[in-house]
Order: C-alpha cells, then structure tokens, then sequence
C-alpha cells in the first residue's frame, strides 16, 4: 500500500493557506475547514504516490496511469514493471535492497529526475528513451557504465562511488553540476571532460572529479577556466 504524508506535513500545509489572512478575525471555522480541503488535496494528489520503505518485493501499477511523481525507495524489490506509468516525471528508488538489478525505463519518456543512489544492487540502466531527462542520480549503485547521447536537456549528473571508467558528455550542453568522484578515469578522460564543459561556455557550475586520477597539464588548464567562470572544479593534485 502506498504511504501517506504525516500530520506535521498536513499541518504546514494549512498553516500556509491560514497565513495568506492578513488578520486573524478574517478566519473563522469555514476558512480552517478550506485550509484542511486544501491540504488534504494537495498532499493526496493523484499524480503523487508514496510507497517508500514499505518492506515490498513487486507492485502492480496498472492503475497509477496518471501519476506524475514515485517514491518507492528503500524496499526490497525483486522486480518492478514501470510501463504504466506513461505520465511518470520524478522517479525515487533510492536506497534499494532486494535483488532488482535494473529497471525498465523505455515507457516513461516523460520522465525528468530519476534517482537510484545507494541502490547497491542495480547495475544496469538504460536512458536512452529519456529525452526530457535533466536530473540523474545513480551515484554508490553497480553501474559501471552509462550513455547519455540521448539525454541532450541533461543539467545534473550524479555518478559518484562507482567502477566508471569513460563518459562522453559531449551531447549534454546543458551540464551544470557533475559528481564523477570515487570512480577510475584516467587522466584522458578526466581531461575530455573537462574540455567538453570549457567548450560549453557554461557559468557557474559544480563538477568533481576526485578520487580519479589527477589531469594533465591541458585538464589543470580548463580547471582554472572553469574557475574563472565561477565554476567549482575539484580534482585530485
């Protein structure tokens, strides 16, 4: 069964339509019976299902077909279909624990932040189908190996504590912040990338690429540029 938003968070949500009043005898019983409408409305909207950590091995989505937004971290699936879930945006399988090692995403076109951190056992993902994605967290998972040439709307990436040992971001103008770090590149890759994001002519961005192998003197060269253009660069010296 999906779970449900606690009190606390009904209670900030009709705290926050109560203080649109400018003055307290402008609320009475039916303003406080609209406030929880509103809460409960928004909080248990059809295109939001929570189903985290609710000790589940399989779910049938057959009837989630408008949902917009899943959070299912922290359970042990074994499998789980997705194909349903033509409207799905965010996707939340963080922190997975059964034997699952890799999802289905090729239906779920719409989708734009997927998140499987700390799924150690995932190994394999495929996002080639994800043209609207813009947000992909698969840092400390199995994978060990990813293609975004497809993904040109790409701003965020998360790769982090991995086996990855090439990445071409060369089809991904748009990346602002990039977490390669505690992975092996070599120092060719870490000099490509580099590259990729000077030749982008991006402002003020984030990437680490530490706990790899240190640039070369070309990679320490685009380091300071990046600086320059107020970038965060962190590399191994």
């Amino acid at each position: 069964m999906p779970t449900t938003p606690n009190i606390e968070a009904i209670t900030t949500e009709v705290m926050n339509y109560l203080n649109t009043f400018t003055t307290k005898k402008s609320i009475g019983r039916p303003q406080i019976i609209t406030a929880i409408s509103k809460a409960v409305e928004r909080l248990y909207s059809p295109m939001d299902a929570f189903m985290s950590n609710n000790n589940i091995q399989t779910i049938d989505l057959t009837n989630y077909v408008n949902v917009e937004r899943l959070f299912a971290g922290a359970n042990p699936f074994s499998s789980l279909d997705l194909s349903p879930l033509v409207n799905l945006k965010h996707l939340e399988l963080f922190n997975l624990n059964g034997t699952m090692t890799s999802v289905d995403l090729s239906n779920n076109t719409a989708l734009e932040i997927v998140n499987f951190q700390f799924s150690y056992g995932i190994n394999a993902i495929d996002v080639s189908a994800l043209v609207n994605l813009k947000e992909l967290n698969i840092g400390s998972t199995a994978i060990s190996a990813l293609n975004i040439s497809t993904n040109t709307l790409l701003e965020k990436l998360v790769f982090n504590n991995n086996t990855l040992s090439t990445l071409n971001i060369s089809n991904n103008p748009l990346l602002t912040y990039l977490d390669f770090g505690g992975n092996v590149l070599s120092s060719a890759e870490i000099d490509s990338i580099l590259a990729t994001l000077v030749a982008n002519n991006l402002n003020n961005g984030y990437v680490s690429l530490g706990g790899n192998n240190a640039p070369g003197s070309q990679g320490l060269t685009d380091k300071t540029t990046l600086e320059g253009r107020g970038w965060t660069v962190m590399v191994n010296s």
